[in-house]
C-alpha cells in the first residue's frame, strides 16, 4: 500500500428494496421504547443485508420487537421461525443473552415497505420474516 493511498469505507443504507435477501445478525440492543413512559423496552436486531447491485453499500436493516417474554409474543415467534422449535423447548425456563446467541447468524429475511412519511423521500424498510439458512450437506459420489 502506497503512503498516499486512503481507503473509502463503504456507506450505510437503509434504502433497500423489497424482496427476500440473505443477511447477517450483527447486533442486538435493548433500548427504551421511543416515548415509553413506562419504562418499557424494545428489542432491535440488526441485519446487514446483501445485495445484488448495491455491493458498494453497507445495506442495513433492523427488526424491532417490544420486550415481551410471553409465549405468543413477536420476538418469541421471530426466534421460533429463526432458531427452531428444539432451540426454545432446549432453553425453556431460562434467560439467554440475544446477543451472543444471534450475533453473526446468517439468514434470509423478507423486507417490504411500511408506511410512508412525507418528510422522507424512501419509506420505511421493514423486516417481515425471518428464514433460517439451511446448511446443505455435501454427497460423496462414491457412496
Amino acid at each position: 500500500m502506497s503512503a498516499t493511498e486512503y481507503y473509502i469505507a463503504k456507506d450505510v443504507t437503509y434504502k433497500l428494496p423489497e424482496g427476500r435477501f440473505r443477511a447477517k445478525i450483527t447486533r442486538v440492543d435493548k433500548r427504551l421504547a421511543k416515548g415509553a413512559r413506562d419504562g418499557r423496552k424494545n428489542v432491535i436486531i440488526h441485519f446487514e443485508v446483501f445485495i445484488q447491485g448495491k455491493e458498494r453499500y453497507e445495506c442495513c436493516a433492523r427488526a424491532t420487537f417490544l420486550d415481551d417474554e410471553s409465549r405468543n409474543s413477536g420476538l418469541r415467534n421471530f426466534l421460533e421461525d429463526l432458531l427452531g422449535k428444539a432451540f426454545l423447548a432446549t432453553h425453556t425456563d431460562q434467560k439467554i443473552d440475544l446477543d451472543k446467541v444471534l450475533r453473526g447468524l446468517d439468514c434470509e429475511i423478507q423486507l417490504v415497505h411500511g408506511k410512508h412519511h412525507e418528510k422522507f423521500d424512501w419509506p420505511l424498510v421493514l423486516v417481515e420474516n425471518v428464514y433460517p439458512i439451511k446448511e446443505v450437506k455435501e454427497v460423496d459420489p462414491k457412496k
